[in-house]
């Protein structure tokens, strides 16, 4: 149950386990190579720069989390602060109509914290697993077309990780926008009503 709860609030996707790269797995045992590896060299090359553009694209993602977040921090810092002053020199419902911008603000950054967080997600085999590709018999001719399958399974979990990431910061986003449209009206209020009252305390001398 409190798996569960956690995964609710703050889970991510975990790539390793999720359906769609699950079907792909299952596609290992009709991937068949022919005599000639050598024909599958290019393939391998495709298959590493589309594994590079995919990181490229999780890199760029990330790097657009980190500056939604701060933007957001500095949002709910701000707006914060004004429902304060509202609070202090008007009243408590002045200072409680803040509290809709502050809750949007703080979705926005539970949303991106959540995009920034760690995935399960299939990596290259490692040196020693890449020395039994060559060793193995049946792989000596190519072991690097051998490799292909797990190119594919590594483009595939990265893409799904990076989908995953920019619908949490497409929703980051609305809730930045609900947060701004719903500030504009107590801000300009308080605004109004901080001027007025300085006015009245200290009135234009008259002619």
């Amino acid at each position: 149950m409190l798996k569960a709860y956690d995964d609710r609030l703050f889970g991510v996707l975990d790539v390793a386990t999720s359906k769609e790269y699950g079907r792909e797995v299952q596609k290992r045992e009709a991937f068949k190579l022919n005599a000639d590896g050598e024909e599958y060299e290019w393939v391998y090359d495709y298959g590493l720069n589309a594994y590079s553009r995919q990181v490229e694209r999780f890199d760029r993602l990330d790097d657009k989390a980190n500056s939604m977040l701060q933007s957001l921090g500095l949002g709910s810092l701000l707006t914060t602060v004004a429902g304060g002053v509202a609070a202090a020199q008007l009243s408590v419902s002045a200072g409680a109509a803040f509290l809709v911008p502050i809750c949007a603000l703080v979705l926005g950054i539970r949303s991106t914290i959540r995009s920034l967080e760690p995935r399960n997600t299939p990596y290259l085999p490692d040196v020693l697993e890449a020395k039994r590709y060559v060793e193995e018999d049946d792989r000596k001719d190519a072991p690097r077309a051998h490799l292909v399958f797990e190119l594919h399974l590594l483009c595939v979990g990265t893409a799904l990780a990076s989908e995953e990431k920019a619908k949490l910061l497409k929703r980051a986003t609305r809730w930045y926008f609900v947060a701004v449209v719903s500030l504009i009206i107590p801000l300009l209020v308080t605004l109004y009503v901080l001027w007025a009252k300085e006015s009245s305390v200290n009135p234009l001398p008259s002619k």
